[in-house]
């Protein structure tokens, strides 16, 4: 079914507002740190991947950013399969995006994808703060986030990938240190 007329239709069809969708990932050059922060400003929402032990699984969570810009912090009960996940693999990946469900989406929607490890906050001075920053920006949360049978859960940020315009990624990596 791949025919030079069919073919030749879909690519007049990959034109929006007089722009050509790209067929091909370009490197992009935004300022991934100011973008995420504006994210965060602007969306209240993550989609949180984890791996368990029959596959990957991904769960919406509300987030906030920390003030450093190093790490996200959700909460999330502890019955949960993203908890059990998390507890066994560290390694998760948060999705954060700016779609409206439109076909404007294309050209305009941005994408963050943030890799890290996430580490359970037990109660204390550091949950105290983690917990008050999360509340600020989900003021309705606040009896979930203090419940003895809710998780307190922060993303040490490694890496970030956004995609925006389509197919234009930029990456951006935390620096390693060095062992002495």
């Amino acid at each position: 079914m791949n025919n030079g007329k069919r073919v030749g239709t879909v690519r007049r069809k990959a034109m929006l507002g007089g722009k050509r969708v790209p067929v091909r990932t370009s490197k992009g050059s935004a300022d991934v740190l100011a973008r995420l922060k504006r994210l965060d400003r602007t969306q209240r929402h993550a989609v949180l991947a984890t791996t368990g032990r029959t596959g990957p699984l991904a769960s919406l969570v509300a987030f906030v950013l920390t003030k450093d810009r190093k790490g996200i912090v959700f909460a999330t009960p502890t019955s949960t399969a993203k908890y059990r996940n998390m507890r066994k693999d560290s390694n998760v990946s948060l999705l954060i995006d700016t779609r409206k469900n439109n076909r404007r989406d294309y050209l305009k929607a941005e994408a963050m994808t943030i890799f890290g490890r996430a580490k359970e906050i037990k109660e204390g001075a550091r949950w105290a703060e983690l917990a008050t920053l999360l509340v600020s920006k989900h003021k309705e949360l606040e009896l979930f986030v203090a419940a003895p049978t809710t998780a307190l859960m922060l993303v040490a940020i490694s890496r970030c990938v956004h995609v925006g315009k389509f197919q234009e990624k930029t990456e951006w990596k935390t620096t390693k240190r060095t062992r002495r």
